[in-house]
């Protein structure tokens, strides 16, 4: 990962930061309760880092399943961490898939064997395909 794509995945972080200031300087610093608390949800995020030897198919669901929190939450501050998570979304749709062998056990990975002559002959048999073992 060069320089210029890890700077990337600080952009969803400078730009939940910029929105979390947004409703607390526009209201005059009353509202600094509600950030405290996005902020403290957000360090234990990060803390955990629940999402690190996912798939990006588990991420996006995430990613999806945040904008619907942050949609419910929006009358206390979720709606202006939402650039962010869409952001997240287009870093890890357009992020280059991972190599299964390096992050994942072996055990993980399925195996691809041949098919035995009965699974060959339920293949056959369901798609109606003349194969050589069904002869």
């Amino acid at each position: 990962m060069n320089r210029r794509s890890r700077l990337n995945w600080f952009l969803p972080l400078v730009l939940a930061l910029i929105g979390l200031a947004v409703p607390m300087i526009g209201s005059g610093f009353i509202g600094w309760p509600f950030v405290v608390g996005w902020l403290v949800v957000i360090g234990v995020i990060w803390w955990v880092r629940p999402l690190v030897g996912a798939d990006r198919t588990t991420r996006l669901g995430a990613g999806a399943l945040a904008l619907g929190c942050l949609a419910l939450l929006s009358t206390l501050g979720g709606f202006y961490l939402i650039p962010s998570v869409v952001v997240w979304i287009v870093l890890v749709a357009t992020n280059p898939p991972r190599d299964l062998g390096t992050r994942s056990s072996p055990a993980l990975v399925p195996s691809v064997t041949e098919p035995s002559e009965h699974e060959t002959f339920a293949i056959c048999a369901v798609a109606c395909m003349p194969h050589p073992h069904c002869r």
